[in-house]
């Protein structure tokens, strides 16, 4: 407040005239109650404002800054996750009605009672004392994204050298799309800080860049392995080196560096999972099945990956099988992978994607002499397309190619009416192909076998291989 109280008391009772139990307008009359020196009207309004909350923190405030309640008091009324963020909301409301000191007041409390990052660099803004930042202060369970902290992290940068102040900030710009100038923060700061999380950051940060001055001058994969050496015992730093690797498709580096992490956290099966995915990646499934047959996994974010890992497994498991001619073994994995093991995590979804295991098994019980098995096996690839695109009415993708080779092992390749989006790519053309093979009567499982081995980088990851697989083995 610029000193006006009368006006300022007029504002607050004409919005009281809008709504009686307005709190934003209760707060500020007691504020000018107390500083006018009446003392009736000032508890005559905190009580009808705990009356509305009586958890109200602003009134416990009060009473402390009026002398009437202690500083313990106000911090111990403070009982939520995250009290430092509590007591800072209220600094924020002070300084918002100008009442600087009174934000000052409720800090220090904070910083000898709470001890938080934050609430010492506002502490030391509003006071103008930058002395207070020195030594920097240490990121963990730091959360630094309010808004109004920009300018007074801004300050903090500034004022002192340590490094921790410009990597809150670039947090804090981060979390508000301004990622150049959080880039550029981060970038400045070179190898200073002793600090893994630091260089998770920075790198993740980079990959919000496709190209430019900026992503070149950030090594994403120092980044990440420093990262690793600075904080060995925080696994969170273990898994994104992990997760590059895997994204770059080196997999083999890969298997390295979470063989070493699931040593450090043994019982870890986000790790187990990143591990068993690199396995398959790496043709290593007997590994890979041994590993999921073992881990527990718990039923998480990243547990959702766990069934297509347990399943791609058995699949390649079976295939090695059939190719060596042993159709028995290889219907034993593929019939594994449909199953959904209470131990990883999942439970079955409505309409879960097995077109590929139910295709195979198809084969596998051809193979076998099981003719009657291997129909209904096909049946089911036809039944788990959707119709619209078995008529043609929407464009197909590549999975639906199995649905053609379904048809056409049912003996119905004439009923084959599936579309490509457009005239152009490699989809299309094989589409075109099959099309083309069914209309004229020729043999469409051979047109969709030539029309696949030219359009290899339509299968170049692991799914499309085990479609190209499918589609190519003899049934």
């Amino acid at each position: 407040m610029g000193g006006d109280y009368l006006e300022a008391g007029r504002y607050a009772r004409l919005a009281k005239d809008y709504d009686r139990n307005s709190l934003s307008a209760n707060r500020l009359l007691a504020i000018l109650a107390r500083l006018g020196g009446d003392v009736v009207e000032w508890d005559r309004i905190l009580s009808s404002i705990l009356e509305l909350d009586p958890l109200h923190h602003f009134a416990e405030a009060e009473l402390y800054l009026a002398d009437v309640s202690t500083g313990e008091n106000v911090v111990e009324g403070l009982r939520s996750e995250y009290p430092e963020q509590e007591l800072l909301e209220l600094a924020i409301d002070y300084v918002e009605l100008g009442q600087r000191d009174d934000a000052i007041a409720l800090l220090e409390l904070g910083e000898t009672g709470l001890r938080h990052p934050m609430l010492r660099v506002w502490r030391a803004y509003l006071a103008e004392d930058p002395g207070a930042l020195g030594g920097g202060v240490n990121p963990d369970f730091v959360f630094p994204y309010r808004p109004e902290s920009i300018p007074i992290l801004e300050w903090a940068v500034a004022s002192d050298s340590h490094w921790s102040w410009a990597y809150l900030l670039g947090l804090n710009l981060w979390a508000r799309d301004r990622v150049p100038e959080a880039a550029e923060l981060f970038i400045g700061l070179d190898q200073m800080p002793d600090y893994g999380p630091f260089y998770v950051s920075r790198a993740l940060m980079a990959s919000h860049f496709e190209s430019g001055d900026l992503i070149g001058q950030i090594n994403f994969e120092s980044d990440f392995r420093r990262a690793v050496d600075m904080a060995p015992d925080l696994r969170t730093v273990h898994v994104s080196l992990i997760q590059y690797l895997h994204g770059e498709g080196r997999w083999e580096d890969a298997l390295s560096v979470s063989a070493d992490a699931r040593l450090r956290f043994p019982e870890d099966f986000d790790l187990d999972l990143l591990h068993a995915l690199a396995l398959n990646r790496t043709q290593r499934f007997e590994a890979s099945i041994e590993l999921l047959d073992e881990a527990e996994v718990l039923p998480s974010e990243n547990s959702s990956i766990s069934h297509q890992i347990f399943a791609e497994a058995h699949v390649l498991a079976g295939l090695h099988v059939l190719d060596r001619g042993n159709p028995t073994a290889a219907l034993d994995h593929f019939n594994m992978a449909v199953t959904w093991p209470e131990h990883l995590g999942l439970g079955r979804p409505y309409n879960p994607e097995e077109r590929i295991e139910q295709y195979l098994r198809g084969l596998a019980l051809r193979i076998s002499g099981n003719e009657s098995g291997a129909l209904t096996a096909f049946e089911a690839v036809i039944a788990a397309t959707p119709r619209d695109v078995l008529e043609g009415e929407i464009a197909a993708n590549r999975m639906d190619l199995l649905a053609v080779a379904a048809l056409d092992a049912l003996g119905r390749s004439d009923q084959i009416r599936i579309v490509a989006n457009g005239e152009e790519g490699v989809l299309a053309q094989i589409i075109t192909r099959v099309r083309s093979a069914s209309a004229s009567g020729s043999d469409v499982r051979q047109a969709l076998r030539n029309a696949s081995q030219s359009a290899l980088n339509l299968f170049s990851d692991l799914t499309g291989q085990l479609i190209y697989r499918a589609l190519n083995l003899a049934r």
